[in-house]
């Protein structure tokens, strides 16, 4: 089932890896804002316990992020100064998606989710190429689950709002490649030891257009585990991001 919600983005968040590398006064501020995209599949697994009799367990389904999307914002938003910083990330999503089970007891499932993520970090540059990044992640959702049943019984419908925070820790490696080119790769995990772990590993190519601009593109890989009273879910997450720096 698509219930793809605290997902796309939990994982999409911590992509202050989009920011590009570029070359900057080591005593001065900088500031680096980057809108981007993340064109990703999405492998499903939800388990509600608010159904009739037992709990409802879709199964896996896997879709195009597209094809469940009604709207979405995405940014990543760096400043530093010499080898410390500061990273902001905020996602929405809203998303609505209409499945059938593989089963009898149920006819179709009707689901929206706006998922609300807001990100803050501190990092610190080891050297040129080595960062460390360590702080805190906050995912709002909205669900709202409309599940039908055959023979006429009654529908049954699921509103909740959940929220989960958790610790992350991740580090940065980046590779120059030339006065313009330059790789990047980035792992994180975030776990409250309790209800809710992630994780993600992302691989950047980034080109530097201008002084001001530059482009990202790259792919990224996550897993997400998160538990509630009502609901379990577990997200398997894949894609290509594609993201613009702009920096002063």
């Amino acid at each position: 089932m698509m219930i793809r919600t605290v997902l796309f983005a939990l994982l999409i968040l911590n992509s202050h890896v989009l920011l590009a590398e570029s070359e900057r006064d080591p005593h001065g501020w900088e500031f680096r804002y980057t809108p981007y995209a993340w064109i990703a599949y999405i492998k499903t697994d939800a388990e509600f316990e608010e159904s009739p009799g037992e709990p409802v367990e879709p199964g896996g389904q896997t879709r195009g992020i597209l094809d469940v999307l009604d709207m979405a914002y995405m940014h990543n938003l760096q400043i530093q100064k010499g080898r410390w910083g500061l990273m902001n990330e905020i996602i929405y999503l809203d998303m609505s998606d209409q499945t059938t089970p593989n089963s009898i007891l149920i006819d179709s499932i009707d689901a929206r989710v706006i998922l609300r993520v807001f990100d803050l970090a501190a990092s610190y540059e080891v050297n040129n190429k080595f960062m460390l990044l360590f702080g805190w992640r906050h995912i709002a959702t909205d669900m709202d689950v409309n599940i039908d049943f055959p023979l006429d019984i009654n529908s049954k419908n699921i509103s909740l709002q959940q929220h989960w925070h958790s610790p992350v820790l991740a580090f940065r490696y980046s590779l120059p490649l030339g006065k313009k080119w330059s790789l990047a790769a980035q792992a994180d995990y975030a776990d409250d030891l309790d209800q809710a772990n992630s994780f993600m590993a992302t691989a950047l190519l980034n080109y530097k257009l201008t002084n001001l601009l530059n482009i990202n593109l790259g792919y990224r890989y996550a897993e997400v585990d998160l538990q509630s009273d009502v609901v379990s879910l577990d997200y398997a997450l894949g894609g290509y991001l594609l993201g613009v720096s702009f920096q002063w």
